[in-house]
């Protein structure tokens, strides 16, 4: 009786955190790029200071706190760049510098997955930014000059706020499968919990999201973005890359015999916990994006 009460109320701290990641998240995309940025560049800085303390077991030389406040720089550097092909130089050049303070503290850890998460974490993250960066894009004109065509705010807001909510639709539905359908595993070694109706129900989800944010856009800007079979199956693809992208961040909390990479989000863990699915279906979507609009 305990225990299942203890299960109830773990479950009510979850949803009541998850509401207010939700409206914290929809609220700051809302207040335009400034707030968003700082809160993509809070996001980066609490996610790697988590990856390389899950990384490196005995802190020294203030590691954690480095390894948070270059990201945020370097995050915050390539947002204002704004420029998806210098973004992967700003960050790598981050990295190394990383490298460069590890190698001088005499570290004795594998430098490669420290680094390589860094990277992939920054990475993933300079795309949500870039993405509420967009303005427009050059087409050509009547002369054969090109004429800056400039993209509706609005509905941009509306791309950033369905990129989480394509995550969380997917993260929902695979629970809610996973519980209701069980069967199969998915990837016992790795994740224990995770099914392959889990898997069904995170494209369902993903799927079912893309398609309502096309709608949406479609109705309230007259912007198709693309075909509803598109939608429905780029949708379905991003539920698989998210449950991958999860499987990535387990592979190494198992490795290293962590539950969650913190416990900074009550009943969820840490921040890294919280977008394992969206560092890797980041990317994705926002090339994605570019291309149709």
């Amino acid at each position: 009786m305990a225990v299942l009460e203890k299960k109830k109320s773990d479950l009510k701290i979850r949803c009541l955190s998850g509401a207010v990641i939700i409206l914290l998240t929809l609220a700051l995309i809302y207040a335009g790029r400034q707030a968003f940025t700082g809160f993509v560049v809070v996001l980066g800085a609490m996610s790697t200071f988590e990856w390389a303390r899950m990384l490196i077991e005995k802190p020294k030389s203030g590691i954690y706190e480095f390894s948070a406040i270059l990201g945020a720089l370097v995050l915050a550097a390539t947002i204002y760049m704004n420029s998806m092909t210098t973004a992967p130089m700003i960050i790598l050049f981050g990295a190394m510098f990383l490298g460069i303070f590890m190698h001088f503290r005499s570290f004795d850890v594998s430098f490669g997955k420290v680094l390589g998460g860094f990277f992939y974490i920054l990475f993933s993250l300079s795309y949500v930014g870039l993405l509420m960066m967009y303005a427009g894009k050059d087409v050509p004109g009547p002369i054969g000059s090109p004429v800056f065509v400039p993209f509706d705010q609005d509905a941009l807001k509306i791309l950033v706020a369905f990129l989480f909510v394509t995550v969380w639709a997917s993260d929902s539905i695979a629970y809610v499968f996973g519980r209701l359908i069980g069967g199969p595993k998915l990837a016992p070694k790795i994740s224990p919990k995770k099914t392959w109706a889990g898997m069904l129900g995170s494209m369902t989800g993903a799927a079912a999201a893309l398609y309502l944010g096309g709608y949406i856009i479609e109705q309230q800007f007259g912007i198709k973005i693309a075909e509803t079979l598109d939608l429905v199956l780029f949708g379905a693809f991003l539920g698989v890359v998210g449950q991958v992208g999860d499987l990535a961040i387990s592979v190494f909390k198992r490795a290293h015999n962590v539950k969650d990479t913190g416990n900074v989000i009550p009943g969820h863990g840490g921040v890294l916990d919280r977008i394992d699915a969206l560092l890797l279906i980041a990317p994705f979507y926002v090339y994605a994006v570019m291309a149709v609009v």
